[in-house]
């Protein structure tokens, strides 16, 4: 009985503690069901507060975006407005300053005109010195450079004149330059070329003084000859006189006979160079009177009067001045051509020498052959 006793209570144990566990395992379960669910939620909450702050934050960008874009566009409305009235403004200021440029032009043009009316005309100089060419090519529309050519009785007078500057202002004194030489051969048609440089500063001198604005210290250097059948007389201020002549025979007589003038060999040619008074026609502060130098000629003989601008042009491969001593080896490499020739020749071998360089000075060179 008492085993029986103990088997039917444990089993009544057995299902009360089954019973507990059940009621355990349940109490459990809903706790962990609660849990699920308020997490469920939590997550939900969650996504849903993200997808407030996503639509915020796009909301507030786009409209950053629309307000940049509205200031940048006013900004560009602005700019494109004062631009544009700019642009009218310098093109009214690029029309009246294109007219005025042309006003310039017409009036330069008009005293080029000037100029080469007081050039004597090709036939004069034909007629006057037939056997001649005179190569001119200014830097710019009008030139400092000028050549000159008078008839006074038996004697022929012909310079060539380098004024002070180019363009206009050297234009101008060009002008004056030239007059002063005519007046002083018209007045004395008999004077030596020494003698005309002398009156034609005297006369240069007046001309550029002012009581008010004082003197001016512009002139000009000059070459000027005097042919007179086989005699030739020179004078210079500053600008040389080259001659060359056939032959080298005569070396030094030549040198004896002109001891004023420098006779050297050259190529199988005789050269002769006189030199000038160191000094120009105008302000000088110790002015002499200009020297005359006489010498007989020969039929052949070559002489050459020029500015500096040929020899002073920069050119070649070294972009470097031409010199003095090509330009004398050029004037003897085309003595056995005419005149004519000797005149494309200089101008071929100068646009040559001085390819893409601008040009730096007047040029002006005139050959005159006796016989």
């Amino acid at each position: 009985m008492y085993e029986l006793y103990r088997a039917l209570q444990d089993s009544v144990d057995f299902d009360v503690l089954e019973k507990q566990l059940m009621a355990l395992d349940f109490e459990q379960r809903a706790e962990q069901d609660s849990l699920q669910a308020a997490s469920l939620q939590a997550v939900l909450s969650g996504e849903l507060d993200s997808a407030q702050v996503r639509r915020r934050t796009q909301a507030i960008f786009f409209g950053f975006m629309l307000f940049f874009s509205g200031g940048f566009g006013l900004v560009l409305y602005r700019r494109f407005t004062k631009t544009r009235q700019q642009k009218k403004v310098l093109g009214t200021a690029y029309d009246s300053l294109s007219e005025k440029n042309q006003e310039v032009l017409d009036s330069i043009n008009y005293a080029r005109r000037i100029q080469e009316a007081l050039l004597p005309p090709e036939a004069e100089l034909k007629r006057l010195l037939p056997n001649s060419f005179v190569f001119y090519q200014p830097k710019a529309i009008v030139a400092g450079d000028f050549y000159w050519i008078r008839k006074a009785g038996n004697k022929t007078y012909f310079a060539v004149g380098d004024c002070t500057g180019h363009g206009v202002p050297g234009a101008m004194v060009s002008v004056v330059c030239n007059h002063s030489l005519s007046r002083s051969v018209k007045e004395n048609p008999v004077a030596l070329p020494g003698n005309i440089l002398d009156q034609s500063r005297t006369l240069v001198l007046e001309e550029f003084h002012d009581a008010e604005a004082g003197e001016i210290a512009d002139g000009m250097d000059i070459a000027l000859c005097c042919l007179e059948g086989d005699r030739l007389c020179y004078a210079g201020a500053y600008n040389p006189l080259w001659m060359i002549r056939p032959g080298t025979e005569d070396i030094a007589a030549l040198q004896a006979e002109y001891p004023f003038a420098k006779v050297t060999e050259l190529l199988g040619y005789t050269f002769v160079e006189i030199k000038a008074d160191r000094q120009p026609i105008g302000k000088w502060p110790t002015s002499e009177p200009f020297c005359t130098h006489h010498f007989m000629v020969k039929p052949g003989d070559t002489f050459y009067l020029f500015s500096d601008g040929y020899a002073d042009q920069f050119g070649g491969e070294h972009g470097k001045k031409f010199k003095a001593v090509n330009f004398k080896r050029l004037l003897v490499s085309v003595q056995k051509e005419s005149m004519a020739d000797q005149q494309t020749l200089l101008a071929e071998a100068f646009d040559q020498w001085k390819g893409h360089e601008e040009q730096v000075d007047d040029v002006c060179v005139m050959g005159v052959r006796v016989g």
